[in-house]
């Protein structure tokens, strides 16, 4: 038993040596592995010294904040991946000793002297771990601080103009409002730190917030501000901002005596006759060097980068109308963005008076013999280089005006165009209609010198002894864009539109169908209604005379009466009565009596209407009251008794003279006055189209006939009309104008557009024969079918310059006319009007002006 024992007692000691071997191979493993971690641990902190070390000497330097901040997160990037790597280590140094104490446990049964000391080594290791981690938090500590520390300093913007992005200099201008905020901690400090930062420039001549005096006088001239204005201005922005962004009023001053052309510019002071013996002084302008004016305003166009397609000419338009009471000739660029802009215009000449022939010439000769001289234009560059370019020209206006320009008789002639010799009649019997017309019809153009031969004998509508005031060839004067339009919607759609209207509200049995008949309607009803009113008029004063002769017989019978023998000549009646009538009653014509050859008084002789006087008057055997042997007693039953009659006569004349006014002016009221249900559900429309309905009775202005000849609004018009084969017909020919107006614009055409729009042409005119057959050609709309191509052809363009300039222009006049209407001093007047318009001009040419 001794023996087992000893045995079982030897072999547990050695399993028990054998585990205990096994745990302090283990334990010296993972002791080595402490090791090691301290080791990297003790490197670690080392490293961090060295980058303490680093650190100061940074500060000391005079590298840059941000260099230094950089460096520092990458260091510090570092240690954290490093402070990570120790931790992910401790943690499973942690883990393996709690294995290590569970399994200690049960060696301390066995050693525990040895196991006892093995676990205070460990507590030792663990202490110094815990203490190191403690040092590394608070060196995380001192890191985290001093890069706060230099969040709070402002970063460097760096060179403003190296940052492109628009991110990159917005951070730019945070940084620096941040730094502001600092120190201006609300909003009342921040604007008056602003405001004294303004104030006070950084560099000399660096006021990026105000505005120079070319900007000052923009913004003067485009919102047409006073020299009070600007005062007022002035102090406002000083009151409320502290400072004047506005440019002083002599740089203005000295801007303005730049710009101005007015000293270009001949102003005359020409008597005007009013017509009535008597004269008025009136304004004449021209200008004294046309070359200059336009060379200076070429010269801007090109500086600023604003003139087109100008490679090696120019082309000029010669403008000319009438407004209000002057007539202005006018010249305007093509070569720009925008053509038709009043601004473009440079006035040339201006004149009260009409734009005929005659006046023309008197008034504006001169101006017209620089533009006749007009073929080069030369101008120096922004390099002093010497540019010059040949000049293409164009005249532009309404057909009166361009008759006058060639001597032309006019639209009433029967030679019509002024730009070729067809013959036709647009009024009377012989008045040619659209559906005789055949516009394939070949046709001769006119020359300058078809003209000058023309006016040596008057033939093909040219004025005898004439000569052209343009030395510009016809096929160069443009086909009126608004006038052509205008005239074709009023003389055909407009006619047509109203005609249905009125057909419509009228509620006699008229078979009216044109406007045309219409008013024919109207004219024979106001004559009707005058004969009326007139036989009633009549037949009334007979009736009172009547009654007054009447009265008269009986009161001579009853001895109440004695006859008077004066003033007016008595007749050989025994009882005249001439002197005892009323005195609206006394002018009477005589009779002669056929037997008794005496002449006698008709109210004398009981004759009172007029178509008793006319019948006694025509009777060969016309016997007087004498010679018939009429006592007193039946001339006064004679009278009462045509006055009885009469009063039966007057009170149906008047009924019927009643019957036709009310006809008239119900008529009337229908033509003139919108009173017909279906022409106020017109007006209602075109008021919403803009159109006000006033204006529908009146001449257009271009804007409205563009809005009426919108597609959907020719619809909107059209749905209020009958739908008729007649409406129908004029609806599609409407529309076809509509086409044509859309090319009316300012674009460049190739031959290939050219070849649409005569496409569209020709079905305009075949619609325009169907619908209106029985109307008149009119010169417009023959412009518009023989010469719209050809025009085209030749410029490529039909609207690029128009008359819409110029109509525009009168309106700036005008308002610069109220304007300066105080000064009564015509020179100076007409001096700061020329000055206002050559700053619109300047405006117009350096690109600034804002329309």
């Amino acid at each position: 038993m001794g023996v087992k024992k000893a045995k079982k007692d030897a072999l547990t000691n050695l399993k028990r040596n054998e585990i205990g071997e096994k745990w302090r191979l283990k334990y010296e493993k993972e002791k080595g592995k402490n090791l090691k971690a301290m080791k990297q641990i003790e490197y670690t902190e080392k490293k961090l010294k060295g980058v303490m070390e680093e650190l100061e000497v940074e500060k000391m330097s005079k590298v840059s904040i941000e260099d230094r901040l950089i460096k520092s997160e990458n260091a510090l990037s570092k240690l954290r991946e490093e402070f990570n790597y120790l931790l992910f280590t401790n943690s499973d140094l942690k883990t393996e000793k709690n294995l290590l104490n569970d399994e200690l446990e049960e060696v301390k049964k066995i050693q525990s002297l040895n196991s006892l000391k093995m676990i205070q080594t460990s507590g030792e290791e663990l202490k110094k771990c815990r203490t190191l981690e403690k040092g590394l938090n608070q060196l995380k500590k001192e890191l985290d601080a001093e890069k706060s520390a230099n969040i709070e300093k402002i970063k460097p913007m760096g060179i403003y103009s190296a940052l492109h992005s628009s991110y990159k200099q917005m951070k730019g201008v945070q940084n620096v409002l941040n730094y502001m905020k600092k120190g201006a901690t609300n909003t009342t400090d921040f604007n008056h730190l602003m405001r004294n930062i303004v104030k006070h420039p950084p560099y000399p001549n660096c006021t990026p917030f105000t505005l120079s005096a070319k900007e000052t006088f923009v913004l003067r001239s485009t919102l047409h501000l006073s020299d009070g204005d600007m005062k007022k201005m002035k102090r406002f922005y000083q009151n409320h901002l502290g400072y004047d962004p506005l440019a002083s009023r002599n740089a203005i001053a000295d801007l303005r005596k730049e710009i101005d052309k007015s000293d270009n510019y001949e102003i005359q002071i020409v008597p005007k006759e009013t017509g009535k013996r008597d004269s008025y002084d009136s304004v004449q302008i021209t200008i004294k060097d046309l070359h200059k004016g336009i060379s200076e305003r070429i010269k801007d166009l090109y500086d600023n980068g604003l003139l087109l397609d100008s490679d090696d000419d120019l082309t000029l338009c010669l403008l000319g109308d009438k407004g209000s009471e002057e007539t202005k000739i006018c010249v305007s660029i093509e070569n720009v963005a925008n053509p038709n802009s009043p601004h473009n215009l440079l006035l040339i000449a201006l004149y009260e008076g009409q734009d005929n022939e005659k006046e023309l010439r008197n008034h504006a000769l001169d101006v017209f013999s620089l533009w006749n001289d007009l073929s080069e234009i030369c101008f120096s560059d922004k390099n002093g280089i010497l540019i010059s370019k040949k000049i293409n020209k164009k005249v532009i206006g309404d057909l009166k005006i361009i008759s006058s320009y060639l001597g032309h008789q006019g639209q009433a002639s029967l030679c019509a165009c002024h730009l070729c010799e067809l013959a036709w009649s647009n009024h009377g019997s012989k008045a040619m209609t659209l559906e005789m017309v055949d516009f394939t019809a070949p046709f001769i153009l006119r020359t300058l010198e078809s003209y000058a031969r023309d006016a040596k004998t008057g033939r093909n509508g040219v004025i005898k002894g004439s000569s052209p005031l343009l030395n510009v060839q016809p096929v160069d004067f443009a086909i009126p864009t608004i006038h052509v339009l205008m005239g074709i919607f009023e003389k055909y759609f407009q006619s047509h539109i109203n005609a249905q209207l009125n057909i419509m509200d009228r509620k006699d049995d008229s078979d009216s169908v044109t406007l045309k008949q219409q008013k024919k309607d109207l004219s024979k009803l106001i004559k009707r209604e005058s004969e009326a009113k007139d036989h009633a008029d009549s037949l009334n004063l007979a009736k009172e005379k009547a009654h007054s002769a009447a009265t008269a017989y009986k009161l001579i019978q009853e001895n109440k009466l004695r006859l008077l023998k004066s003033p007016s000549l008595l007749c050989k009646s025994k009882i005249c009565l001439i002197n005892n009538m009323p005195k609206k009653q006394k002018a009477d014509d005589w009779i002669t009596c056929s037997k008794c050859q005496n002449y006698y008084h008709f109210l004398c002789s009981s004759i009172f209407t007029a178509e008793m006087k006319a019948s006694s008057a025509r009777q060969k055997d016309w016997e007087c009251n004498e010679c018939k042997k009429m006592t007193p007693t039946d001339l006064f039953r004679n009278a009462m008794m045509q006055y009885s009659s009469l009063e039966v006569e007057v009170q149906f004349a008047y009924d019927s003279y009643r019957a036709i006014y009310e006809e008239r002016i119900q008529l009337e009221n229908i033509l003139y006055r919108s009173t017909g249900e279906n022409r106020q559900k017109m007006e209602q429309l075109l008021t919403k189209m803009g159109c006000d309905a006033k204006t529908w009775y009146q001449s257009y202005c271009g804007n409205q006939v563009r809005i009426i000849l919108r597609p959907e609004n020719v619809n909107h018009i059209f749905s209020i009309l009958p739908k008729t084969d007649t409406n129908r017909k004029a609806k599609m020919a409407m529309i076809g104008l509509s086409e044509i107006m859309s090319f009316s614009n300012n674009q460049y055409y190739t031959d290939q557009d050219i070849d649409i729009i005569e496409d569209t042409l020709k079905r305009f005119l075949f619609n325009m024969k169907s619908a209106f057959p029985r109307e008149t050609l009119i010169p417009k709309l023959h412009l518009l079918a023989f010469h719209l191509i050809p025009y085209m052809r030749r410029h490529h363009s039909w609207g690029r310059t128009s008359e819409q300039g110029i109509e525009h222009l009168h309106v700036h006049y005008n308002n610069l006319k109220r304007l300066f209407f105080p000064i009564k001093k015509l020179t100076l007047r007409a001096t700061l009007i020329l000055q206002e318009l050559t700053i619109k001009n300047w405006l117009f040419d350096t690109g600034v002006w804002i329309e």
